[in-house]
């Protein structure tokens, strides 16, 4: 499976053209959550970090003032009590080996793509608030990489059109105004002391000549490490 990504900024080039390096995907199925993979991972690592019922007090649009843009959201609350609850009732699991495709011919953007080799076991997932504005309940794979600069933190993400919540946010205004298009993205950390929550939207705004976009923090929760660059490469002890 080839895997495209998504860039911006960038005038006249489709975002996911042959002038774009690729990532090709190949997974293969393993048994076990005991089997190892080509990683030296089990299923099981992944499985005891995540697995259970977790709550957590999920505090809406931290940093406000400091977002590219503004969202105005139904409900409107500080914070608001949440429940993550992670199964596994026999989920497949897959090994996914990841390799760069170069483009072979034509105009190409020089980009850096890096095609790490991962672990996914599907799960199933319920992120639930006292107020009811989110009560989502997922099949997901829980997925940790491993690359030159070693593990992840084991995750999971996922994107959703707003319009598809079984809970009662709604996102009811923005500034700037008018996105072509609006992504809710979660992403959930987890490691050996800490769950590390973020929600997330994903602004996108296209005119004849540009695609841009903007991300704006909506809610986040748990207990996060500090973080070293992203969500999921928490700092070292060290």
């Amino acid at each position: 499976m080839r895997r495209c990504f998504a860039l911006f900024l960038l005038p006249g080039v489709a975002a996911c053209s042959s002038s774009y390096p690729t990532c090709d995907e190949t997974p293969t199925t393993l048994a076990s959550i005991d089997d190892v993979a080509p990683t030296g991972l089990t299923a099981r690592e992944l499985l005891d970090l995540a697995i259970g019922t977790h709550t957590y007090e999920l505090r809406w649009h931290p940093s406000r003032a400091q977002q590219p843009a503004r969202i105005d959201t139904v409900p409107m609350v500080e914070s608001s009590p949440l429940t993550l609850t992670v199964a596994h009732h026999g989920g497949g699991i897959r090994h996914i080996d990841n390799q760069v495709v170069e483009p072979k011919r034509g105009n190409t953007v020089d980009l850096a793509v890096t095609c790490d080799p991962r672990l996914e076991v599907d799960v199933e997932v319920s992120l639930r608030t006292e107020d009811g504005a989110l009560d989502e309940h997922w099949m997901l794979p829980l997925s940790r990489t491993v690359g030159l600069n070693g593990e992840s933190a084991t995750t999971l993400h996922h994107k959703i059109d707003p319009r598809e919540l079984q809970g009662s946010l709604q996102l009811t205004a923005f500034d700037p105004p008018d996105p072509d298009d609006v992504t809710l993205v979660f992403d959930i950390a987890f490691g050996p002391d800490f769950i590390d929550g973020r929600l997330t939207t994903q602004l996108i705004f296209e005119s004849k000549k540009w695609v841009t976009a903007t991300e704006t923090d909506l809610a986040e929760w748990g207990t996060p490490p500090e973080r070293c660059g992203s969500l999921d490469t928490p700092c070292d002890d060290e």
